[in-house]
């Protein structure tokens, strides 16, 4: 499998997952909610698996990022639109359930679980963390991601089998710094994204142990939120297992960057 055809399951498997929030109602069909939005996990390893395949194959780093953080920022008003308009849905049944008055928050949205049943809660509180905790849409974590591991190469050709210790610390700093600046901005999954990139990057070539702990790491972030989403993230191996390292067209390349941002448009305009 390609990286292009990757990339057309990376955008149907996006397009499902963000249209279920937006038209979808989850307190009256939770199952087909909870069914397209386990869909659109699937993407999300794939980006972090291309990136780091794109890092170690593209002949130049510099414009790899630039490419990816001017799509990103391109996306950044279409993300907001897109989740402001899902978090309506939220904040109508706070107002609807806690009090006409009541601000669309974490403290509220505690308030409401007792008022509705667990599917619906489920529902509410998937939107609710998905859009309210996060101003910077994906591909911008993923462009900073794109950061860290040019930083941890440098480190890597530097101290890797010469000093151990710098080694071991410079890279957990770096990681760890990463995750930290991305929490506080807010981009859009920061743990999750920086955790697969990470794993990708430093398991290259050993598909057996991507496989375990890609699994532990999808399992434990899922659970509490909806852990049937870990299955969607899990489908995704297959085709990672199946990728045959080749580009298949480069010639479409930037109609996928584009698409990220349009698809968000054009479904928070079809939402209106």
């Amino acid at each position: 499998m390609s990286s292009f055809v990757i990339r057309i399951v990376i955008l149907i498997s996006y397009t499902i997952g963000n249209a279920a929030m937006l038209f979808v109602d989850g307190t009256a069909n939770y199952p087909l909610y909870c069914a397209m939005r386990s869909i659109g996990q699937i993407a999300l390893p794939l980006v972090c698996f291309l990136l780091v395949e794109g890092y170690y194959r593209t002949s130049d780093k510099k414009f790899y990022f630039i490419r990816l953080f001017t799509f990103g920022s391109a996306a950044v008003i279409p993300y907001w639109y897109m989740s402001m308009q899902a978090l309506r849905i939220v904040e109508k049944a706070i107002h609807t359930y806690v009090g006409p008055d009541a601000v669309c928050t974490m403290a509220n949205l505690v308030k409401l679980k007792p008022l509705v049943d667990d599917k619906a809660f489920a529902y509410y509180y998937d939107i609710f963390m998905y859009t309210a905790t996060s101003a910077i849409d994906g591909l911008m974590t993923v462009a900073m991601n794109l950061v860290m591991l040019m930083i941890l190469e440098k480190i890597k050709d530097k101290y890797f089998g010469k000093k151990k210790a710098p080694y071991i610390l410079l890279t957990t700093i770096t990681m760890i710094g990463t995750v930290f600046l991305l929490v506080v901005i807010p981009f859009e999954e920061p743990v999750l994204i920086t955790l697969l990139v990470s794993m990708f990057y430093f398991l290259r070539g050993n598909k057996p142990a991507i496989s375990v702990m890609m699994v532990l790491a999808v399992v434990s972030f899922y659970t509490g939120i909806t852990l049937a989403y870990a299955v969607g993230a899990i489908i995704s191996l297959f085709m990672i297992y199946t990728f045959n390292g080749k580009e298949g067209t480069k010639k479409a390349r930037y109609v996928f960057y584009s698409f990220y941002p349009l698809h968000m448009l054009l479904l928070y305009f079809l939402s209106l």
